[in-house]
């Protein structure tokens, strides 16, 4: 088993973490940077977070096909992520090693399913962003369930679409498909999208959002999805009980 001896360990290749190795590598201080998928170099922003979707959405806003802006927001990534990656590997002190991290001890890493083990006095973690699933009976098993990452990546613009919560997010999703043709629903078990923000605005959103063809089903509990002839009816309760489906 090999062993590698750094002044810090850093594990996970987004904002953070690339900023923090140019910083120590520039002080002289030797860094190892872990990241388990060479598909995120840079982090989620870059790869699968607001880079993609923004490229997206302002392509969308120029009446694009959607064809003709996915190809350009694969062609924008496909810049950025090897750019990161060379922002530390090119680094004078520092070192990006591909893999996913275990803790041995305190100050102790290995690679899972490499012969090789990672040292430091300093550990770093910094693992990014993960999409959280609501506990819905048959999502597990459907063929069509997207998180937001799965959604950046669709090659072909979907018919109809289904957004399951109503805010910043699953709007920007909603509205940019919408954009380029798609029919959106948005279901939600708040009585009120962006309910974080004021009333006046969620109201204003919400009118225009419906305005550009957007339906909304607010207060409802999403229950059950059910996979038929290659497409997934989701079914919702009502706050009075009702079931029903968009």
């Amino acid at each position: 088993m090999e062993t590698r001896t750094y002044k810090n360990l850093i594990i996970g290749f987004g904002k953070a973490g690339k900023t923090l190795a140019k910083f120590l590598s520039g002080q002289g201080e030797t860094v190892a940077l872990i990241e388990a998928s060479s598909d995120m170099y840079g982090g989620t922003c870059i790869n699968v977070g607001c880079i993609p979707s923004k490229s997206l959405i302002v392509n969308s806003q120029k009446n694009e096909g959607y064809a003709e802006a996915f190809a350009k927001k694969t062609t924008l990534i496909g810049k950025l992520n090897p750019k990161n990656y060379h922002m530390v590997a090119d680094l004078e002190n520092a070192e990006v090693i591909d893999g996913k991290a275990r803790f041995l001890s305190d100050h102790l890493v290995e690679l899972v399913g490499q012969d090789l083990q990672i040292r430091a006095e300093r550990i770093f973690i910094n693992t990014g962003a993960q999409a959280i699933l609501p506990d819905i009976k048959g999502l597990d098993g459907s063929q069509n369930v997207l998180t937001s990452t799965e959604a950046l990546q669709l090659e072909t613009l979907p018919k109809e679409l289904v957004i399951v919560g109503s805010g910043s997010i699953g709007l920007e999703f909603a509205q940019m498909f919408t954009n380029y043709g798609s029919k959106v629903t948005v279901l939600s078990h708040a009585t009120r999208i962006l309910k974080t923000m004021d009333e006046d605005v969620s109201a204003q959103v919400q009118s225009d959002m419906e305005k550009a063809g957007i339906t909304f089903e607010l207060g409802v509990e999403p229950v059950e999805l059910t996979d038929k002839e290659g497409q997934t009816e989701v079914t919702f309760v009502s706050a009075d009980g009702n079931r029903s489906s968009p």
